[in-house]
């Protein structure tokens, strides 16, 4: 009986428990006032784009509480120069988080005649109190810049017949660095050409990536197939086999002749 009462009386502090830490949390996130930040939006910082022209939108953007005081001005310095304030701000109180939570100010210009190489933008804001936020972003500019791409020389989409197979690619542009993921297993980060060892039988999946000289990853994916109880060449992968294709040919003609034997049946029959 002792342990009955025991069991219940745990129970029951385990809900009044978890009845506190839901109410708290609900607390908090009623509760939850975002922090004052200042965005840029544009220019993108290198990872995620390359500028192939020197005519760039330059956007920022301050978030602060709707009881903060306002923001007189906003900035930026273009690698390193003076600072140049922007003159047309604009003021919102609908902001990322919520309306009436907090008030929104943003900006924008046009930067032109950039040239080629990596800028660093750094925007800065100052509001009624003296109090100044910033932020920076590095982002580049190449008028001759192509998209990378990266091509898989070897494996190729095909069956082969050993389980030793060399890893290749070709990409034209430079690399930071490169790294292959086989059958969706750890990445792995290898340079110049390697051999693949002690591949099981059956269907695989490689991955290579890489990391080029803008930051920028590029990346291609090869379904092959090991079978090392193959001994002719290898054969490509959804490819009809000659087992098949003679299948095809057998259905057909049995289609074929059964379709002329009916109408024969019926010319007979109509005679």
């Amino acid at each position: 009986m002792r342990k009955i009462v025991f069991a219940l009386a745990t129970i029951l502090a385990l809900f009044l428990v978890m009845g506190q830490i839901v109410q708290f949390g609900n607390f908090a996130i009623a509760n939850w006032i975002p922090a004052p930040a200042i965005e840029i939006k544009s220019p993108l910082p290198n990872f995620e784009t390359v500028y192939q022209n020197g005519t760039i939108e330059l956007k920022i953007e301050v978030r602060v509480l709707m009881n903060a005081p306002e923001i007189i001005s906003i900035s930026y310095s273009l690698d390193g120069n003076d600072n140049s304030t922007l003159t047309n701000l604009t003021r919102s109180n609908e902001t990322h988080f919520s309306p009436g939570i907090g008030r929104a100010y943003s900006t924008e210009l046009t930067l032109v005649n950039l040239s080629n190489g990596k800028h660093t933008l750094r925007a800065y804001s100052l509001d009624s109190e003296g109090r100044a936020m910033s932020t920076a972003v590095t982002f580049t500019v190449d008028t001759a810049f192509q998209y990378p791409t990266i091509t898989i020389i070897s494996p190729l989409n095909q069956s082969y017949g050993t389980n030793e197979i060399p890893l290749t690619y070709t990409i034209d542009a430079k690399v930071q660095w490169s790294y292959y993921t086989l059958d969706y297993f750890d990445d792995k980060t290898f340079s110049d050409n390697i051999t693949l060892t002690e591949l099981s039988d059956g269907p695989h999946k490689i991955k290579v990536s890489a990391l080029t000289e803008w930051d920028h990853y590029v990346n291609q994916t090869i379904y092959f197939n090991v079978d090392t109880s193959q001994t002719d060449n290898p054969s490509t992968i959804n490819s009809p086999t000659t087992a098949t294709v003679m299948a095809i040919i057998a259905a057909a003609i049995v289609i074929v002749s059964a379709i002329i034997l009916y109408w024969r049946i019926k010319v007979k029959s109509i005679t």
